[in-house]
């Protein structure tokens, strides 16, 4: 199961980490190993297909992201293949979601209606409409135990009378600080040791580095065929420790890393990977040095000129700071110095819809 994917930008990965490595097929096939091992050998992962479509609501986008993807399913009893659904909810919030077996249902229901108007556009009778199956999945990042019952139900009043009449289905869920980490590697597949490293990536340094070691000699042994998977894990590992660690504990950390790999090549890549990851870091830290500067010198000017209430610079300043393109910035300070009035500034930014 080779496929090639490109590596997260640097700056990415808070948001898309985890939703980046579930990408790739293999790791895909390392979840439901952990999740299912029964319904993962009758996937075949070797087709699995991407859909590019996300049915994740505009306002939830900052919370939550999600994947789906198509693959072939064999029956037990017959040999027989048939097309499911796998849909994957990445939960990145640190408290659980009372109301996530509503919202699982919906995507769900959505997925379906997306179908649906396929058909209807293509222009296929109904009679030939077959909705594919979803086999829905939880993946949840949050340090907080989730406790919550993971159907509609759970925020329901419901007599019990009517419980027959309201939907049901199951859900595959990964609470990932609480499972334990034997059973994350219980397959020795090479995403459940990524898994026990962020499990510990906000714990203590020795603990963290014990995972790292056993994580970088297991992933080292896939083959030159599974490059692809070894080098997403490795630089996945990396971007974690340059994100989620102290800097003082960057050296320490990656050298681990890099001492873990035995072939000297993968070394070389290694240390590569780590220079890169240091300085698009740096770059972007300047970056960001300079975006703030620009906004507090649009809200200084603004002020010095208009003399603006506590109230006033404090809203304008929210709406400033919600802008970090530096061309934009440059021609918003340009517009401090030169507007006319603070009604016309502040319409130039309703016309920026921020």
């Amino acid at each position: 199961m080779e496929h090639s994917i490109p590596l997260l930008p640097v700056r990415e990965f808070p948001d898309s980490g985890t939703k980046w490595l579930l990408a790739s097929p293999e790791n895909v096939c390392g979840l439901l190993q952990i999740l299912d091992l029964e319904l993962a050998n009758r996937l075949d992962f070797s087709q699995l297909q991407q859909e590019k479509t996300s049915f994740v609501l505009d306002s939830l986008r900052r919370q939550e992201s999600d994947l789906i993807f198509r693959a072939p399913f064999k029956e037990v009893t017959n040999e027989t293949e048939r097309e499911i659904l796998i849909y994957i909810l990445i939960e990145h919030q640190s408290t659980p979601i009372l109301s996530m077996g509503f919202r699982l249902l919906l995507y769900m229901v959505l997925i379906w209606e997306d179908q649906r108007r396929r058909w209807e556009h293509d222009g296929i009778i109904e009679s030939e409409w077959l909705f594919r199956p979803i086999l829905p999945i939880l993946f949840y990042t949050g340090d907080r135990n989730w406790t919550t019952p993971l159907s509609i139900t759970a925020s329901m009043d419901l007599p019990r009378a009517l419980e027959p009449f309201i939907p049901h289905h199951k859900t595959l869920f990964l609470n990932l600080k609480a499972t334990a980490p034997e059973k994350l590697t219980a397959e020795d597949h090479p995403f459940g040791w990524i898994l026990r490293v962020i499990q510990n990536e906000r714990g203590p340094t020795d603990m963290l580095m014990d995972e790292l070691k056993n994580a970088v000699e297991n992933i080292d042994d896939l083959t030159r065929e599974d490059r692809t998977q070894w080098l997403m894990a490795v630089h996945y590992i990396l971007l974690l420790i340059y994100h989620r660690r102290e800097p003082d504990e960057h050296n320490q950390l990656t050298d681990l890393v890099y001492q873990s790999v035995k072939n000297r090549n993968r070394r070389e890549e290694v240390s590569q990977m780590g220079q890169t990851i240091a300085q698009a870091l740096m770059e972007e830290g300047e970056q960001r040095g300079q975006i703030r500067s620009t906004q507090s010198n649009t809200l200084d000017v603004l002020n010095a000129r208009f003399t603006l209430s506590y109230d006033t610079l404090t809203g304008l300043g929210e709406r400033v700071k919600r802008i970090e393109e530096p061309s934009i910035l440059h021609q918003l300070l340009i517009e401090a110095v030169k507007t006319g009035s603070l009604e016309d500034f502040v319409k130039h930014l309703d016309e920026l819809k921020v």
